[in-house]
């Protein structure tokens, strides 16, 4: 009913406040407790371990990728209180050209909004590299 994502989860994956106008860009797509369903039941989808209704499906995926045939960059906000360091370095060891992960010291979860001067450059590079 509060939006709790937004305004106390958010927050907390963020290295420094979000001005105003940004929060309500956040907050707009849910105005309503019925919008928020969906954030809600998404942390619930993670399949974080066996036995979960989603295990199996993410670990056949997992062992697809060693399939998959395009480059590859993996950024990573070394502060990222979800998702620590080794899921960065376990994605790389999934990718077949195993790429060595990036990480960007200053950010945490949301890199896009911690560090976009930093990381906009380096994945338009990546993109045009390939």
């Amino acid at each position: 009913r509060r939006n709790l994502f937004v305004e106390g989860f958010l927050p907390k994956l963020m290295q420094k406040p979000l001005p105003p106008s940004v929060m309500d860009g956040y907050r707009h797509p849910f105005p309503t407790a019925a919008s928020r369903v969906g954030i809600v039941q998404s942390p619930r989808m993670i399949p974080d371990r066996p036995g979960h209704p989603d295990w199996d499906t993410l670990s056949r995926i997992e062992r697809d990728l060693s399939n998959l045939a395009v480059p590859a960059e993996i950024f990573w906000g070394a502060k990222d209180p979800a998702f620590s360091k080794r899921f960065a370095w376990a994605f790389s060891e999934a990718l077949p050209s195993h790429p060595k992960p990036v990480f960007f010291d200053n950010a945490g979860h949301w890199l896009q909004e911690d560090i976009p001067g930093l990381l906009v450059p380096r994945v338009a590079s990546f993109l045009r590299s390939v």
